[in-house]
């Protein structure tokens, strides 16, 4: 048996690489909302893990143009950038391994649910799941405290010894302990190291195939 039987996965910055497409969606709300001046890709990539609409207040716009600035992204993002994203290496092949040994995979992100299984179509990945839990459309479970929950409320009668949860972001790892979860932090992604380090994860791992030792024990 492995030591965890149920492996919850973040997806942008854990399983993939999407700095291209959001921040690329980013910029055209940002244009959208016809502000003097739209930051350089590499400016933005502040936006990748967190909840969007928070992004887009912590950027300077209230809480009404905060969220037409997220409809304006979403117009790009669901026709191009979806797609300008890339796998990082090793996760395909470990994530089969994980769901051939017969652990229960589950998508955990605070990107919207459908966005989302979208994308595990595009990497041939959604086969290897046994579910996709986001937030929906309407900022609902943005929060990735409230996506754990809602895994847990799925998977009744497992102990919570079995789970962990894999991210790249502080907040990840912060609503893991919230529902007393051990967890991996990935150093590869957007997370700050530094918050990273202080949410005290379970594990560090330096690429995605370090998490397969870990789950088996």
């Amino acid at each position: 048996m492995p030591r965890y039987s149920v492996v919850l996965c973040d997806l942008d910055g854990t399983l993939s690489d999407p700095k291209v497409g959001i921040t690329r969606s980013v910029q055209y709300a940002l244009r959208k909302m016809a502000l003097p001046s739209v930051p350089k890709c590499d400016e933005l990539t502040s936006f990748i893990g967190p909840p969007l609409h928070e992004s887009f207040i912590r950027y300077g716009l209230t809480e009404a143009e905060a969220w037409r600035a997220v409809s304006y992204y979403r117009e790009y993002f669901a026709v191009h950038g979806l797609y300008e994203n890339d796998l990082y290496p090793h996760v395909k092949a470990t994530l089969e391994r994980l769901a051939h040994d017969g652990v229960a995979l589950w998508l955990a992100t605070s990107k919207p649910t459908g966005f989302s299984e979208q994308i595990l179509d595009f990497f041939g990945l959604r086969p290897l799941f046994t579910g996709v839990v986001g937030s929906e459309f309407d900022g609902r479970r943005s929060r990735k405290v409230d996506v754990l929950q809602h895994i847990i409320e799925q998977t009744p009668g497992v102990s919570r010894e079995l789970f962990l949860m894999v991210g790249d972001h502080e907040q990840d790892i912060l609503a893991a302990s919230t529902w007393h979860m051990d967890s991996v932090a990935v150093e590869y992604g957007y997370g700050s190291p530094t918050a990273l380090y202080k949410a005290c994860p379970t594990y560090l791992v330096k690429q995605f195939d370090e998490i397969y030792p870990i789950v088996k024990g």
